[in-house]
């Protein structure tokens, strides 16, 4: 199963000739999910409610990579890698809870998790 995006230890993959409807798949400490792509649900299994989270920030910010991956994966074709998201400068992106994009703050404390959202979202 080709890999699509690695982040924050989610693993976003997607079968070669897979069914429809359009769909990937994230897995993350020892779990699978199955996410719609057009949807933006997920349909299948289930995963912590911070890497859910994050998986369906990645997803909106590359929804349309993602249909394209589908087209090709159901094609046979390899389907491109899709870029985790973004950090720089103590920065990563994510969308807040009203689907506008937002700039969030890394917390590099020893002590905390991952980054933490403006709207109060900490990722894992």
């Amino acid at each position: 199963m080709p890999e699509l995006s690695r982040f924050y230890g989610i693993v976003i993959q997607m079968y070669y000739d897979d069914h429809s409807p359009s769909h990937f798949h994230a897995l993350y400490a020892g779990r699978m999910a199955t996410i719609d792509i057009e949807r933006l649900t997920f349909t299948d299994g289930e995963l912590p409610a911070r890497a859910r989270g994050l998986v369906i920030e990645w997803a909106t910010l590359h929804q349309a990579e993602l249909r394209e991956a589908f087209r090709r994966s159901a094609a046979m074709q390899p389907p491109a890698r899709i870029a985790p998201p973004r950090v720089a400068n103590g920065e990563a992106q994510c969308s807040s809870d009203s689907a506008a994009l937002a700039q969030v703050t890394l917390n590099v404390s020893a002590h905390e998790k991952g980054p933490a959202c403006a709207h109060g979202k900490r990722a894992i």
